[in-house]
Order: structure tokens, then sequence, then C-alpha cells
């Protein structure tokens, strides 16, 4: 009876173990899609400025301008593709 029950115990602590390994699985996708998003949102700011000084700049700086900006939006892209 007493190997019966030290089986039992055995096995709720390895279901144990398990379960703890899962929950720091889940936690580390948890921090790694925040460190993504936090990316995404700083391409975004850096998006959004570039805009904002393609506005504002005179006409001869637009085309660098908007050469950058086109590569930042594949970046975007390829960041959110990755993130799903």
């Amino acid at each position: 009876m007493l190997k019966l029950y030290t089986g039992l115990l055995n096995l709720y602590t390895g279901l144990l173990v398990v379960c703890k390994a899962l929950l720091n699985v889940c936690t580390g996708l948890l921090t790694l899609c925040n460190a993504m998003l936090i990316v995404c949102i700083g391409l975004l700011n850096v998006f959004t400025g570039l805009l904002t000084v393609y506005t504002a700049s005179p006409n001869a700086y637009k085309p660098t301008l908007f050469l950058y900006m086109g590569y930042l939006s594949k970046c975007f892209l390829l960041l959110n593709a990755t993130g799903n």
C-alpha cells in the first residue's frame, strides 16, 4: 500500500513539474509578444516622425525621405508577419 501512495505522490509531483514548465513557456511567449509590440510601437513612432519631417521638408529632400519610409514600412510589415 505504501508503494501505491509513493507512486501516486510521484505522479502528482511529475504533473506539477510539467504544469510549471508549461506556465514558464506561456510566460516566455507573453514576454516575447510584449517585446514585439514594443518594437512595433517604436517603428510606428519612427515612421510617424519621418512622415512629419517629410511633410515639413522642402521638395529637394522628399524622394530620399520617401525611400526611407518605404524601408521602414517593409520592416514593420515583416515584424507584423513574424509576430502572427
